[in-house]
């Protein structure tokens, strides 16, 4: 997805540690951040008027950081952009099936109802942040698989 942000003038920053493997289903960790990541290119920074254009010409940012609580025994995610945000009455509906702002330009709203079942059906959570003109934040625990992560 790198050419495609890069295109759009947005950079993508990683923390995480290098050595860090869990044992999961490796399919489902990409959907996860693959739909976050089109999310973002398409909500938090696309340019649909003239006021959005002005904000389009500057650069994005988005933000993904990982770590392992051994305690807990779980992935935690922090995925964050810093573009428009989301009213609070969209928010309490992104993880509805078929919920989009965007079924015009082909949104089927799918992306984070997939992400809210791949996490829920180990026993993790997400949870979204948003306010209007600050960005976006969600917050994700996997359960990792087997109670076992490595750090090497």
């Amino acid at each position: 997805m790198l050419p495609e942000l890069k295109a759009k003038n947005i950079t993508f920053e990683l923390s995480c540690d290098e050595g860090l493997f869990i044992k999961y289903r490796q399919g489902d960790v990409y959907s996860i951040v693959c739909n976050l990541i089109q999310n973002s290119i398409k909500h938090a920074y696309n340019v649909e008027d003239n006021e959005d254009q002005r904000a389009g010409s500057r650069e994005g940012k988005i933000a993904l950081a990982c770590d392992y609580d051994a305690q807990q025994q779980t992935l935690n995610m922090t995925f964050e952009d810093f573009g428009k945000g989301m009213s609070e009455q969209d928010r309490t509906q992104i993880f509805q099936p078929y919920f989009t702002t965007t079924k015009s330009k082909g949104g089927t709203g799918l992306g984070l109802a997939i992400i809210k079942e791949i996490v829920e059906i180990d026993g993790g959570e997400v949870n979204c942040h948003s306010e209007i003109g600050k960005g976006t934040q969600f917050k994700i625990k996997i359960k990792c698989l087997e109670n076992q992560a490595l750090t090497v």
